[in-house]
């Protein structure tokens, strides 16, 4: 639509769900069809290449941590010969048992980490640091019981 329409035009858009490159433009006034309208930032065939490789890459790794997950939670019985009760073995350690759920918090916990909640401590004094970066930091803080009025320490 670039320099097919004037200035202040007021125009109707119209688009199809399935069809996100484009989108059909009429005339706000008198509905007269405009024509399409393509996005001025579309990506190019190799963007959209490199893309879906992402995409395919993803699928295979988290396809792979589907088929590890599905293993380690399938349930496993004793060797028989002849006709008898299933039994169920049960040959996790404690050990390995604890290092599973050490690994799953830690997963949880880098999940719901928020990286600039709190932000760092500022540079000792002597360092040169430009005021945008001191800025940025949270103030330093007290060192020694005096400082925070707590004198107890400091009478004994």
């Amino acid at each position: 639509m670039h320099g097919q329409a004037e200035a202040g035009c007021k125009v109707r858009v119209r688009f199809i769900p399935h069809h996100d490159h484009e989108i059909e433009v009429f005339d706000a006034v008198s509905g007269k069809y405009l024509g399409p309208a393509h996005p001025s930032d579309a990506a190019t065939d190799d963007q959209r290449r490199a893309h879906r490789r992402r995409k395919a890459a993803e699928k295979r790794r988290l396809a792979r941590a589907l088929s590890a997950a599905a293993e380690q939670t399938r349930i496993r019985y004793a060797a028989v010969t002849e006709a008898e009760v299933p039994r169920q073995l049960g040959s996790l350690s404690v050990a390995a048992a604890e290092r599973a759920a050490d690994q799953e918090r830690l997963a949880d916990a880098a999940e719901l980490a928020l990286p600039d909640l709190i932000p760092p401590a500022a540079p000792p004094d002597h360092w040169a640091t430009p005021a945008s970066l001191r800025a940025q930091c949270r103030p330093a803080e007290p060192s020694g019981h005096a400082a925070s009025g707590d004198t107890r320490g400091a009478e004994q």
